[in-house]
């Protein structure tokens, strides 16, 4: 396995556990391991690909869930996964001209 991809399933998982510390609805993380590289993370039903919903009215559901938890608890996050004072830094965002 290369440097890179450790690197970037360790932060996975602490993305990861930083959303569930945020209360957003993710799997419990209960550590990473370098050899063999794997995150151990709680088991939880169901599926992360919303191709397998039923039909547009469980999509439309599913994403109506996804927009609620992240408008709840990612302000709180965002901080933290970018670093304090990351939007001060590079200040306001240019408009498209």
């Amino acid at each position: 396995m290369s440097a890179r991809f450790r690197m970037i399933c360790a932060r996975e998982a602490d993305i990861l556990a930083l959303l569930g510390q945020q209360g957003v609805p993710v799997p419990h993380i209960y550590g990473f391991c370098e050899d063999p590289l794997a995150i151990v993370m709680q088991a939880v039903p169901g599926t992360r690909d919303i191709s397998a919903a039923s039909d547009d009215a469980e999509r439309l559901s599913l994403a109506k869930q996804y927009i609620d938890a992240m408008g709840r608890h990612a302000p709180a996050a965002t901080g933290r996964l970018c670093g304090q004072g990351h939007r001060a830094a590079r200040g306001r965002p240019k408009p498209f001209r």
